[in-house]
């Protein structure tokens, strides 16, 4: 017992390896193994051993002339300060610094645990590396991380993680193809196609970055954030999980699924606290019905709630709208989605089947997607070309058209009513046109088929004449004020936007 007393005294002395060492700091017992590797020597109870800034306690090890070692069972690691590895098994190879820990791997870094089978471990770099999957958990910040492979520098606490990645805390789920994460930013950043799934919102991407303390985030590579009935699509995206705001850049997406409507421009912003959306830059408008859509352009889209939380669109600058039935040009618009009411100001313009309407505001109501009734409020007038410069013209102060399946039956025109029209006449199954009527008139009734008049009914005090063609004067077929803007017409949804 003493000899083995003074050989263990004696290896318990410094092990060289040029300026590197190991020390043997304890070993209940000591042999030789040679049957291990020539000059194999064994360790068993309570081993510690000690080289540069690292601590190892196990239950037993062998080490290796080359000083590279084996140690098993109840393995624990300290490096510097805060590193503590765990396992059953440790390779260790000494020139080069690297380790190899098998079995109930745990990996401790401050508030980090790190559990896997299989690690390397580089103890000059303090980087560890896994392959057959891993779990990382936080105490201090309530993240949960599972991966496939993955390592972890602990010099700058930054995971580096792939392959079915799937980061967890009590407010979110974040699922990767890649993942960065730095432990002391507490920002993850992703690579490859990402999910973050929150209470009241999921993010999808493809390339980003969340700060998962300030819940602020950026998103680009088919960037789209669902939240509630809303989408928000663009290039890239910036995100504000704490304040609910979003914006998006470049190819821009807003979508409502309850209220049916998509803007799409090159710039856009949305509140999710407001419900409301603000966009710019080549916008387009594209409401829902049942039969079809109302597209509409303009230079800047908001979507936003009244004052009873009922969602409205407004529409300023270079205002044009298109739907079969019906389209429109305006400087401004308001959509007021519950009322289905489209309201017009400035210079506004209506086209519908052959007629045009104009006036200094336009009210469009629909129901069920198809126009109801038009009110024209001051100066409002409707014209409908009868062919060669020939135009049927009412005037007035104030008109209201009524509609039947998106046709214009008839007209209202209230006060300082004027009309120009010209009858008519049928002979021989042939229809021609001789005379113009120019009539003076308070309120004016108008009935309207295949959008031409049918006939009027001039209620109060009118005065007038109907004039031959041929008698007839320039001031007589045109009414003041009269306009034809026909080539300002969209024809389908591709003409309401600019040209580029």
């Amino acid at each position: 017992m003493k000899l083995l007393l003074t050989i263990l005294t004696i290896f318990i002395s410094l092990i060289a390896v040029g300026q590197k060492q190991v020390e043997v700091v304890q070993g209940n017992t000591w042999e030789y193994d040679d049957a291990i590797a020539p000059g194999a020597q064994r360790l068993i109870g309570f081993v510690v051993l000690a080289f540069d800034d690292v601590t190892l306690a196990c239950d037993s090890a062998y080490i290796f002339e080359s000083n590279d070692f084996t140690a098993f069972n109840n393995i624990h690691i300290n490096q510097g300060d805060s590193i503590h590895l765990y396992g059953d098994r440790i390779d260790y190879t000494y020139i080069d610094e690297a380790a190899i820990l098998k079995d109930n791997v745990l990996f401790k870094d401050k508030d980090m645990t790190l559990k896997t089978d299989y690690l390397n471990y580089d103890m000059l770099t303090s980087i560890g590396s896994y392959q057959n999957g891993g779990e990382i958990t936080s105490t201090e910040n309530n993240n949960n991380l599972t991966s496939e492979s993955g390592s972890y520098d602990s010099d700058i606490e930054m995971f580096y993680f792939r392959n079915n990645v799937v980061l967890s805390n009590p407010e979110y789920t974040v699922k990767s193809d890649t993942l960065h994460y730095n432990n002391a930013s507490e920002i993850a950043y992703f690579f490859g196609p990402t999910t973050i799934v929150g209470k009241d919102s999921e993010i999808y991407c493809e390339n980003g970055w969340y700060n998962t303390q300030t819940e602020i985030c950026q998103f680009s590579e088919n960037a789209t954030i669902t939240t509630e009935s809303t989408v928000l699509k663009g290039d890239s995206l910036y995100y504000n999980g704490f304040s609910k705001y979003g914006e998006a850049f470049r190819n821009v997406l807003i979508s409502d699924s309850i209220d049916k409507f998509t803007i799409q421009g090159d710039y856009g912003y949305h509140d999710q606290l407001n419900d409301s959306s603000f966009v710019v830059g080549e916008t387009l408008y594209i409401q829902d019905f049942e039969q079809d859509s109302l597209f509409l352009h303009a230079d800047t889209l908001l979507a936003v709630n009244d004052s009873l939380g009922h969602n409205m669109i407004k529409a300023y600058n270079n205002v044009k709208f298109f739907k079969l039935d019906i389209q429109g040009k305006a400087d401004s618009l308001v959509w007021l989605n519950k009322d289905s009411l489209i309201q017009m100001f400035y210079d506004p313009v209506i086209w519908n089947e052959g007629n045009q309407m104009s006036s200094d505001s336009i009210s469009i109501k629909m129901e069920n997607g198809s126009i109801h009734q038009l009110v024209a409020k001051k100066n409002a007038l409707i014209v409908s070309s009868k062919g060669a410069d020939k135009f049927d013209q009412i005037k007035g102060r104030e008109l209201i058209g009524h509609f039947k399946e998106n046709k214009l039956f008839k007209l209202d025109m209230l006060g300082n009513g004027q009309a120009v029209y010209y009858p008519i006449q049928e002979k021989n199954g042939l229809s021609s046109i001789s005379s113009v009527n120019k009539i003076d008139c308070s309120d004016i009734v108008i009935y309207m088929k295949d959008s031409s008049i049918e006939r009027i009914k001039f209620l109060t005090k009118p005065k007038g004449a109907m004039l031959p063609i041929s008698q007839a004067v320039p001031s007589d077929e045109k009414l003041k004020d009269f306009f034809w803007n026909i080539e300002e017409r969209p024809n389908s949804r591709y003409d309401i936007l600019p040209l580029n």
